[in-house]
């Protein structure tokens, strides 16, 4: 008896994520969603450290880290062969950078369950929706191999900097040390969640930055 179409795609799919080391994006998921849990923990336990408050590293970190793990594996080991195979890779990257998100916030938010509210598991799957749009969206311009860098540096500056406000400007640049209550960085997260995610589903990863470049030299 024949397998419904169905049942093929979906075993098709389940082998394209893993040859592009889904096993090993899951593993190393969990192993921070339980360093997260546990540094999360103990910094909120520090009397000296402001209590829930003191989680904003976590936040701020772990879905940074989640994103960069995501960043590989959006490309295989010969991007352009692939492209000449006969297979609906528009719906197969959308379903790629949606499951990653989803999966990744449901494992990172199971670290902030304690107190969801202040700095906690709302505020971490926010920035994991952010970060992976930012690590999508730079796949198509930058190639999977270096989709982890503009997100890497933006995190970066931004916890350096060290906004205390949450006025409407510095929810929109410091979104990722926002507190979960801060309606505006939802607004740009989703912002950049959707416009990552149709940018990477439309073009797929290439490094289309170094050919836009070499066509204007």
């Amino acid at each position: 008896m024949d397998r419904p179409r169905g049942a093929w795609a979906g075993r098709r799919f389940a082998l394209h994520l893993t040859a592009r080391g889904g096993h090993a994006f899951l593993v190393g998921l969990v192993v921070l969603a339980v360093l997260a849990w546990v540094a999360g923990s103990w910094l909120a336990s520090r009397p000296y450290f402001g209590g829930p408050v003191a989680r904003i590293p976590v936040v701020a970190l772990a879905p940074l880290l989640a994103a960069m793990l995501l960043g590989p594996s959006l490309a295989g080991a010969d991007e352009e062969l692939e492209r000449g195979s006969p297979l609906p890779w528009r719906i197969w990257r959308a379903g790629h950078v949606l499951l990653a998100a989803i999966v990744s916030a449901a494992v990172l938010s199971l670290a902030g369950l304690v107190d969801p509210h202040t700095f906690g598991a709302y505020a971490l799957v926010r920035n994991t929706l952010g970060h992976t749009g930012l690590v999508a969206g730079a796949a198509v311009l930058l190639g999977a191999r270096l989709a982890w860098l503009p997100a890497f540096c933006y995190g970066c500056a931004v916890y350096a900097a060290a906004p205390r406000g949450t006025d409407r400007v510095t929810a929109i640049w410091a979104w990722p040390l926002q507190p979960s209550s801060a309606t505006l960085s939802w607004l740009v997260v989703g912002v950049l969640f959707l416009a990552g995610t149709a940018a990477y589903l439309l073009f797929g990863a290439g490094g289309r930055w170094s050919v836009l470049r070499s066509r204007l030299s």
